[in-house]
């Protein structure tokens, strides 16, 4: 995956056999098939992924939901998701369960960055992580991932500070780390850090509303929930809330919440959907596909998404 979107359809397919085979155990031909996605997964690749789905592992019906969407329905029908995934970062805002699709933005700062960032920092220490995304260095994501979740936001940032140090020992060493562990997700306000020329994440929420209709904003402000494995940060709703607040108008209230269960809300709101929506027209059925074919592409725009 990158930025969302799949590029190796071959590594793709082989996940979903391990996904369905080896972990869930089970015979995927006798389920329907409910697929959150971002909003960036266009509609060839919709297509793609569900012919695999029909054609590889015999697949009753597919339905494709926005991960956005899906994160946001546990907590209200009009309120923005910020959702800080691995590949792709976005902010999405949603109006009486629909979502206003032209006025979703990207934030250019994702998880993978703010990992990265970690090693960097981390190795500036002499030691290294191995922290490229590539199979041979997964002994060394899982540690640094670790490392990862002892990261936080401060209120205001400095670049020095009297932060103690935390340990952390692995099979071959101990890391001591202070600063680095403030400095590793301030990126997400401060994009120049990793030395991309784009706005931070209150600028672009801040934006994001500005764009929505005035008589939506002042709700907007008051539900924005976070969603992916990289917004659970400790301090950053608290963050946001304080940097908002200096963009927002005055009379506004600004409610940001970041659920610990965060990292699997968009996976909870996806079961919520496909229990709504069962036997509903949202779902493409394989005799669909076998009678249209490509041509069922444009049914996959009309899912929850």
């Amino acid at each position: 995956m990158k930025e969302g979107e799949i590029v190796d359809w071959f590594l793709m397919d082989s996940v979903l056999g391990d996904t369905f085979y080896k972990e869930c155990r089970t015979e995927v031909a006798e389920y329907p098939m409910a697929i959150s996605v971002s909003s960036y997964f266009g509609l060839k690749d919709r297509y793609k992924l569900a012919e695999i789905l029909y054609e590889t592992y015999c697949s009753p019906s597919v339905m494709f939901v926005n991960q956005g969407r899906a994160s946001l329905r546990r907590y209200a029908r009009t309120g923005v998701d910020v959702s800080i995934g691995a590949g792709v970062a976005c902010v999405l805002p949603v109006v009486d369960g629909k979502i206003i699709k032209e006025n979703i933005k990207k934030l250019n700062v994702n998880g993978n960055d703010l990992t990265n960032y970690l090693g960097q920092l981390i190795a500036k220490k002499g030691i290294s992580t191995g922290t490229e995304l590539d199979p041979k260095y997964c002994e060394g994501v899982r540690n640094i991932d670790t490392i990862k979740a002892k990261c936080f936001l401060l209120d205001e940032y400095i670049e020095e500070s009297t932060t103690p140090e935390q340990s952390f020992t692995f099979d071959d060493c101990t890391i001591s780390l202070g600063k680095e562990l403030y400095q590793a997700p301030e990126p997400l306000f401060q994009p120049h850090l990793i030395g991309k020329d784009c706005p931070g994440l209150a600028e672009v929420i801040h934006s994001c509303i500005s764009s929505c209709e005035v008589d939506t904003r002042e709700q907007l402000y008051q539900n924005i929930v976070f969603s992916g494995a990289s917004s659970l940060f400790k301090n950053l709703a608290q963050r946001l809330k304080k940097e908002l607040g200096e963009l927002a108008p005055n009379n506004y209230k600004i409610g940001v919440t970041a659920p610990p269960e965060s990292k699997y809300s968009v996976w909870m709101g996806t079961c919520a959907e496909a229990e709504s929506f069962y036997n509903h027209d949202k779902w493409v059925t394989r005799e669909m596909y076998e009678e249209q074919g490509e041509a069922i592409t444009s049914k996959f725009s009309t899912t929850i998404c």
